[in-house]
């Protein structure tokens, strides 16, 4: 057991003197790959120490760039060891010759060892334990998965993949209600998959059978954008989705008039609690809680058709001391659907 070294990909994300990322998303269809450029300040000098880490990190992106199998990976493991060393420890003992280098060099010469790595942890690195002992990471990375579990990455991977397609085509209520039986079924199609993945790291599991990167993430976006939409007003969608039909649910406008109606309910509702200010739907008129006075008490008084829906939060501001308390209600007012939050404040001390 070689002497452990700092997490190698923690190394990486702390690539010195950084000047600017730029991350440029393609989303004509799925997968969608995310790509970075690094953009450096190449006129600025590069320390010995930092220029010592780089080279370093140049010879491991050399050595890994020659793995291709388990015998080539455990033959790497020493050399690959004792650069990390240089990248980690340092000084005397743990020194290369120097060469001087521009800044955007040093930063290629980074990426270059991520890339090498990225690439290899697809492959589980090979299997060899030794390998990814030498990077400093986790022995895990280096269980190689089974073909069953392979294979349910890719029936993941193909699921998720068309639940991005489906949900890119939801535009209006039509749409939405459309979708909902289709994305059902890839639901039930995506749940035994992830299960039979087993233990294994997802995202490794799916990088290995051909996920881009960035395209995790993208149906997590996908859902978000209805979800804001409520759904274009499809239950059969929301719940389809995981979520309630009330979710669905199009607010109304808060009008003046409205909000006039809201202040007269809320405030017969509160008046045996003795709360001053309101209406409350906002952070300026919040009602204003007299001292010992718990707001879930209050929120137990709302009127039939106010109900909560989320638990009470607390929010401080900038222009005010006080702590705030907010949660979310759906209001039913002559047929329409209102979601609005209600503020609370403690009393002022006098």
């Amino acid at each position: 057991m070689k002497t452990p070294v700092y997490m190698f990909a923690g190394l990486l994300l702390a690539a010195p003197h950084i000047h600017a990322q730029e991350a440029t998303p393609s989303i004509d269809a799925a997968p969608v790959k995310i790509t970075q450029r690094i953009i450096y300040n190449s006129d600025r000098p590069v320390s010995f120490e930092d220029r010592q880490k780089a080279l370093a990190l140049r010879n491991v992106a050399r050595i890994l760039d020659g793995v291709t199998d388990k015998a080539s990976a455990d033959a790497a493991a020493d050399a690959v060891y004792e650069n990390m060393l240089v990248v980690n420890v340092g000084g005397a003992e743990h020194s290369l010759p120097d060469e001087e280098m521009t800044g955007q060099q040093s930063v290629d010469y980074w990426m270059a060892a991520k890339v090498a790595t990225d690439r290899l942890t697809r492959e589980f690195f090979y299997g060899s334990v030794d390998l990814v002992d030498s990077l400093g990471l986790p022995a895990e990375l280096a269980e190689l998965p089974t073909e069953a579990q392979l294979n349910a990455a890719r029936e993941y991977l193909s699921a998720m993949r068309e639940a991005v397609v489906l949900l890119s085509g939801v535009v209006d209520s039509h749409s939405a209600t459309a979708a909902a039986e289709p994305y059902m079924a890839l639901r039930w199609r995506i749940a035994p998959a992830q299960s039979a993945m087993g233990e294994v790291d997802v995202t490794l599991l799916l990088q290995a059978v051909g996920m881009e990167e960035g395209e995790m993430m993208y149906l997590g976006m996908a859902t978000e954008r209805i979800r804001v939409c409520n759904f274009y007003g499809s239950p059969e969608l929301a719940v389809a989705m995981g979520f309630s039909a009330q979710d669905a649910v199009v607010p109304g406008e808060l009008t003046p008039e409205v909000e006039k109606e809201l202040h007269s309910l809320l405030s017969f509702a509160f008046k045996p609690l003795a709360l001053s200010g309101g209406p409350g739907i906002s952070q300026k008129t919040a009602w204003v809680l007299p001292q010992g006075t718990d707001v879930n008490a209050v929120l137990a008084a709302l009127p039939s058709c106010i109900k909560v829906d989320s638990p009470v939060r607390r929010q401080r501001s900038n222009d005010d001391p006080r702590h705030f308390q907010v949660c979310d209600v759906v209001a039913e007012l002559k047929g329409e659907s209102y979601k609005l939050e209600l503020w609370f404040c403690p009393a002022m001390e006098k």
